[in-house]
């Protein structure tokens, strides 16, 4: 009861379907909310049909176009790529072709550059090649003192996830520096820092 009216749910089961046991003036609206449903559903899927062809797009310009991107370019790139859901990330031959493009111009890198490039590869479950984690790993060695807290927990949570085991000197110059800036580290990049550090084990 309803301001003095009877109001019906419009269903009584298992008897009558539910539109059947509509009022008159309200079968219109039952048998249009379905279509309206599916009519949003297939809008989503368009628009989500549009943007992975976007993103394929995006992909197939930033690997022809590579060439021309300097060092400090690729891994921002890489990094907005990793931040992408799971089903956007780039197949494992454009991070190949990306991480050649790369690899010869890391010793260019700051510790920041290093440390996305790491942790962006580490996200995406990637595998790094000996040699390649080794440049990583000494370019952010050599350039540890200018490197900050979130740089320094970037890069050891990147190379934990790319399943890279440092040696014991390595770590310890890397937690030397980290207790220089204990003060500095917050609460979350602590956290990862030492996640990766005990996976690193």
């Amino acid at each position: 009861m309803l301001g003095g009216k009877v109001v019906s749910v419009g269903f009584v089961w298992p008897l009558v379907p539910p539109c059947l046991n509509c009022p008159p003036h309200t079968l219109y609206g039952c048998v249009v909310t379905p279509l309206f449903l599916l009519l949003l559903l297939l809008l989503l899927l368009l628009l989500l049909l549009l943007s992975l062809s976007l993103l394929l797009l995006q992909y197939n310009l930033a690997s022809r176009y590579l060439h021309h991107y300097s060092p400090s370019d690729l891994p921002p790139l890489l990094a907005a790529c990793a931040t992408l859901p799971p089903f956007c990330w780039p197949s494992k031959a454009w991070c190949v072709t990306l991480m050649s493009h790369l690899h010869p111009r890391l010793k260019t890198l700051n510790p920041r550059a290093l440390g996305l490039t790491a942790w962006a590869l580490g996200k995406m479950g990637l595998k790094l090649r000996g040699d390649f984690a080794g440049e990583i790993q000494a370019g952010f060695k050599a350039g540890l003192e200018g490197a900050g807290s979130r740089e320094v927990a970037l890069m050891v949570h990147g190379l934990a996830g790319c399943g890279w085991r440092p040696d014991a000197l390595w770590v310890g110059v890397v937690l030397y520096r980290v207790e220089q800036q204990l003060r500095s580290y917050s609460g979350a990049d602590l956290a990862m820092l030492l996640g990766a550090l005990v996976k690193m084990r």
